[in-house]
């Protein structure tokens, strides 16, 4: 699914398997072609991959498409389970996993680790503080709040 908002496009994909990944890769540089011929795009990746899954096949795949920022987030939508409380998890703790995120964000960091630009990286708490991040103010239909990191580069903005 592709989503066009102020500033982001969102190329959205629920790929599990590393024979979907590669189809969802596929997928995405093809859909997105025309995008990235117009001018400067920043790729974002938001990776969740939770239940004892191996993440190393499914990130090889993804390492292809030359992605800048790699954000990891566990599958939780907002840290206010008033807001969302059909998606809360009874088997896992946050804190479980967290760890679990972190553990992706280690496994892209070394795969990407001999590339010859840098590949930043972020954990957030849940997928709303990502996408927080990601939009920065520049929807109106995604708060605004300052999460104690670095914006994305000019090139996100414009």
């Amino acid at each position: 699914q592709v989503i066009e908002r102020p500033a982001v496009t969102l190329y959205l994909d629920g790929a599990h398997t590393v024979r979907s990944v590669r189809a969802c890769v596929k997928w995405f540089q093809t859909t997105s072609e025309d995008e990235f011929s117009r001018g400067t795009v920043v790729r974002v990746l938001l990776f969740n991959c939770m239940g004892g899954r191996d993440p190393l096949p499914l990130l090889s795949e993804i390492k292809t498409l030359n992605i800048s920022y790699a954000l990891f987030c566990p599958n939780l939508a907002s840290l206010q389970p008033e807001r969302f409380e059909d998606q809360t998890s009874l088997n896992t703790t946050h804190g479980s996993d967290m760890k679990v995120c972190r553990q992706n964000e280690s496994t892209w960091r070394t795969l990407v680790s001999d590339s010859p630009t840098p590949k930043l990286t972020w954990t957030f708490d849940c997928t709303s503080d990502a996408l927080v991040w990601l939009f920065n103010g520049r929807d109106p239909l995604v708060e605004s709040r300052d999460l104690g990191l670095p914006s994305l580069p000019d090139a996100l903005a414009n």
